[in-house]
């Protein structure tokens, strides 16, 4: 058995070492996801005066670009609301329901599948 008390310099068990781990990483993981949302929300802000989102980010940051999108993925996950993006088929503003998410609707994005296979928009 383990001597925790001679590996970890106090009498906590494994078991509550375990749970100590978990809670960190808990809080580790809710803090990633503020400052994902904390991210989007600077994001709005600079995009709304019309500076380009990721050059100004890497002159202001010393975190890198990859950590920073990863962060900001987190932030989705846990349940930040999707900037709404505009229909390639019939041109109107929608909020997508997943991340990759081109149409608005099934009707419009086998509108824009029938124009793609023809060659041009319909």
């Amino acid at each position: 058995m383990l001597d925790t008390k001679a590996t970890f310099g106090h009498s906590a068990t494994p078991i509550e070492l375990a749970q100590e781990i978990r809670l960190g990483l808990l809080d580790a993981r809710s803090a990633e996801a503020k400052a994902g949302r904390a991210l989007h929300e600077l994001r709005r802000r600079i995009e709304a005066k019309s500076i380009d989102w990721w050059p100004w980010f890497t002159s202001n940051f010393f975190i890198s670009r990859k950590r920073a999108a990863s962060l900001m993925r987190m932030a989705n996950a846990a349940g930040v609301e999707p900037e709404p993006i505009t229909c390639v088929a019939c041109g109107m503003e929608f909020t997508p329901s997943r991340r990759h998410a081109k149409t608005c609707s099934n009707a419009c994005r086998q509108r824009a599948y029938r124009g793609r296979r023809a060659g041009g928009p319909r």
